[in-house]
């Protein structure tokens, strides 16, 4: 965390720029009575939430997005043109999804903390790039994923039980 904070002065080219930590703790301690967090929370222009249901809310104020390469999140800044940096993944499919991100132009990656930092860096700085890659986020991410979704799942299982679409989509809210 030592080293984190250190990067945290130059992370931002806007000196006033806040930096919100929203963590997906809701059945652990608070992130801020946390040493390494509570540490990171006293620098300026930190602030440290811990779990929140107003996500969406801080994803639609956010001008970069620091994420694992998870599933939904990562689908959810695409769809609201988010520019992305994704941070390192959980080995299995987190790998699949950045590989997929990163390959196409929607998210920036690095393996080391400091080169993620800088990425952020370039995308607040850089209108055509964070222009590009919202760009190809819209082209790429259908912004009904959550439907499609939906439907396919329907469909298959109105496939595997031999059921109507209606009784899927029933026992699939049951």
């Amino acid at each position: 965390m030592e080293r984190f904070s250190s990067l945290l002065p130059n992370c931002s080219p806007y000196p006033k720029a806040r930096r919100i930590c929203c963590c997906n703790l809701r059945k652990q301690p608070s992130p801020a009575k946390n040493p390494p967090f509570a540490e990171f929370g006293k620098q300026e222009g930190v602030q440290i939430l811990g779990y929140t249901e107003k996500i969406a809310d801080f994803m639609a104020a956010a001008d970069v997005l620091f994420t694992k390469p998870g599933g939904l999140t990562t689908t959810e800044a695409a769809v609201k043109g988010i520019p992305i940096v994704h941070t390192r993944p959980i080995p299995g499919c987190e790998t699949k999804n950045l590989a997929f991100y990163t390959e196409r132009g929607l998210s920036l990656t690095s393996q080391k903390l400091h080169g993620q930092i800088l990425a952020g860096r370039k995308l607040m700085s850089n209108d055509e790039l964070r222009h590009s890659m919202c760009t190809a986020q819209h082209t790429v991410i259908p912004p009904n994923a959550a439907e499609k979704t939906y439907q396919l799942l329907c469909q298959l299982f109105s496939s595997a039980y031999a059921v109507s679409d209606d009784t899927a989509k029933r026992r699939l809210y049951e």
